[in-house]
């Protein structure tokens, strides 16, 4: 899909199984990738990278899981320059 400013995002197709239809990435118009590198087994977003040029910049999550559940919530997410 593309924006009106240029930036395009995609998508995972119905065929992932652990992230059907979540974000991929994200190319803006001046060439900066935003992607989501890892996922866990369970499909939760581990890390999301942003590259421009040679900088690289990372987002690394964590989560855990509500007492009396199965539901993760992100517990930090942890910025690397």
């Amino acid at each position: 899909m593309t924006d009106s400013a240029g930036g395009v995002t995609t998508f995972y197709g119905n065929y992932d199984s652990l992230s059907p239809l979540q974000f991929q990435s994200l190319t803006d118009a001046n060439g900066t990738l935003t992607e989501v590198v890892s996922r866990d087994t369970d499909g939760q977003v581990t890390e999301v990278q942003r590259t421009s040029g040679s900088i690289v910049e990372s987002w690394l999550y964590h989560y855990t899981t509500m007492t009396g559940s199965d539901q993760e919530l992100i517990d930090n997410v942890k910025f690397s320059p």
